[in-house]
């Protein structure tokens, strides 16, 4: 190699010098550190002597477990890998080693951090070690590390679950602290969880107070930052050095509170949560929608709560109730209602006046008789006017439509074709519902070209207007007239949706041509075009049917 290779080579590297110092003018958190905070620190577990030591590099680190004790030991430990070092379990390199048994398994998280959790099995004088490495590439050594916290050495979906979002919560925090602040922090997370595991608490009890103890730590290093010593009196400048030598000493006096476990009854002093005497629901035609919400507490842990729903009725079909568990003895119940879907009669009121059904309540962990709550449903029919009754009346049933005699030589006016009555009576029919548009309200029920009407009800009364009778649901609607090819569509049409909030054929349009419909779409929105290009209508496309007697006998005789 030739001296100008050598000076390129140091012109290089101190060009690297000087945009490292730039763009990381504070040395890393690994350089700070002092020997005496990586000292052995001694666990007891179980009554065994447990030494936990440390090796920090740049990429990661190393941790060992030994049993010092006579017994052998088993326990967990949980690896929280911040975002600095893995995004996800693939950019994290953990390397095994020692003469103890081990068996780990990742937690089911899908954001960072990535939670490891490792069953350890320790003989006496037995070690186990793992180095935990980064595989993410960084121009600059990484200084967070891995929180190592114990655990139960066995852990359900259901406690991983539990504990996620305090390890979550403590890994946000040990990222910004120092490595001295961060080994203590860790520190009082293993003392935490060995107390909460010699206890017996529950991870729900747990997770619960490390929170809590990662909530104080977080505002015991905003005070500190905010007015370092201000709580001693001292009149000592702010700065980042008295900030941190403060929080550090506040966080060294910091214990994370985990209280016994509630007393559990016994099985025989156990009572059912006290539940409401009854549930009362309320619905309408323009609103089928209620719900019902109450909580129960317990003495003891009775398990998760199971319930179902019963009637004689029918009422059942149209109510759901769920549970949740916020802590080991309260209970939120919600029982929710819709009637969105239940028939109407021919002036679109509900078939029924009142409905009845029973919410039963029992305990997975308690052996007793379930509980029944009566549910009360309760309709508040709309009004609709002796007017609106009569035009209903007047209008011709789908049978009655689909068993009329057909004319088989209709009476035009001379010089009109079959071909022009029907074009003049889509056009009447089409420009009468054009006028509704943006100007009558969708009313869920409804059939009145005034105060409001539904889909059906829309299509039913625009033809009812000109004599034609058709049902009153879009699923019998679809059954009216004549079905007709969709590229064959011509004014004064309907056409059909299904799946749109239920099963089946569920929603219907009448088509004014160029590819538009006139609808009535949904709660809360007026009369309104819409094109048969959208997904919904390339999706949900049902049929269309030609219910124009005129055009019917035009297509009949084509």
């Amino acid at each position: 190699m030739e001296l100008s290779d050598y000076k390129v080579g140091i012109a290089v590297f101190f060009v690297l010098l000087a945009l490292l110092a730039v763009l990381n003018p504070q040395p890393p958190v690994l350089e700070t550190h002092s020997p005496s905070a990586l000292a052995e620190k001694n666990y007891s577990i179980d009554g065994q002597s447990v030494v936990v030591k440390k090796t920090l590099s740049a990429l990661g680190d190393g941790i060992a477990y030994k049993n010092t004790g006579t017994q052998s030991v088993e326990f967990g430990v949980i690896d929280v890998i911040p975002p600095s070092l893995a995004e996800n379990s693939q950019e994290v390199y953990f390397s095994n080693s020692g003469t103890g048994k081990a068996k780990t398994d990742f937690f089911d998280n899908k954001e960072p951090p990535v939670l490891r959790h490792t069953s350890i099995t320790l003989g006496p004088g037995e070690t186990f070690e793992r180095k935990t490495e980064s595989r993410k590439f960084s121009l600059f050594p990484i200084s967070q590390k891995p929180l190592h916290v114990f655990s139960n050495a066995t852990l359900t979906a259901e406690e991983k679950k539990a504990l996620e979002p305090a390890l979550r919560k403590a890994s946000a925090l040990a990222e910004q602290m120092s490595g001295e602040e961060r080994e203590v922090f860790e520190e009082k997370l293993n003392n935490a969880m060995l107390k909460a595991r010699a206890q017996g608490n529950s991870a729900n009890e747990t997770a619960k107070a490390l929170e809590q103890f990662a909530d104080g730590v977080k505002q015991a290093k905003d005070e500190a930052q905010a007015s370092p010593y201000a709580s001693a009196g001292a009149s000592v400048s702010p700065s980042p050095a008295n900030a941190t030598q403060g929080f550090l000493d506040r966080l060294k006096q910091m214990n994370a509170n985990i209280p016994k476990p509630s007393q559990q009854a016994n099985a025989s002093e156990f009572k059912f949560p006290e539940l409401p005497e009854k549930i009362e629901l309320e619905v309408s035609e323009d609103d089928p929608y209620d719900k019902a919400e109450f909580t129960a507490n317990a003495i003891g842990d009775l398990g998760s709560a199971l319930v179902r729903i019963e009637s004689e009725d029918g009422s059942s079909m149209h109510l759901t109730a769920t549970t949740s568990q916020t802590t080991p003895t309260q209970y939120d119940f919600t029982v929710d209602a819709d009637f969105s879907d239940r028939d109407t009669d021919k002036y679109g009121l509900f078939d029924f006046d009142e409905g009845h059904a029973e919410l039963i309540v029992f305990y997975s962990g308690f052996q007793a008789e379930p509980k029944t709550i009566p549910i009360a449903i309760n309709v508040n029919h709309i009004s609709i006017s002796e007017a609106e009754k009569l035009a209903l009346d007047a209008t011709v049933s789908q049978e009655e439509f689909l068993s009329a005699p057909v004319q088989n030589e209709p009476q035009y006016e001379q010089g009109q074709t079959p071909s022009t009555q029907c074009a003049i009576k889509a056009k009447q029919i089409t420009d009468y519902a054009k006028t509704f548009v943006q100007k009558l309200k969708y009313k869920w029920g409804g059939t009145s070209l005034v105060s409001g009407a539904d889909c059906s009800g829309f299509v039913q009364s625009i033809y009812a207007k000109f004599g034609i009778g058709i049902p009153r649901t879009a699923a019998t609607q679809i059954g009216a007239g004549v079905a007709v090819n969709k590229k064959n569509l011509i004014p004064g049409d309907l056409v059909f949706l299904k799946n749109t909030y239920k099963k089946g054929v569920s929603h219907v349009a009448i088509y004014v041509g160029e590819g538009r419909v006139v609808d009535a779409p949904g709660k809360g929105q007026f009369v309104s075009y819409d094109s048969l290009y959208t997904n919904t209508y390339q999706q949900k496309y049902a049929g269309a049917r030609r219910v124009i007697p005129e055009c019917i006998s035009q297509t009949t005789k084509k």
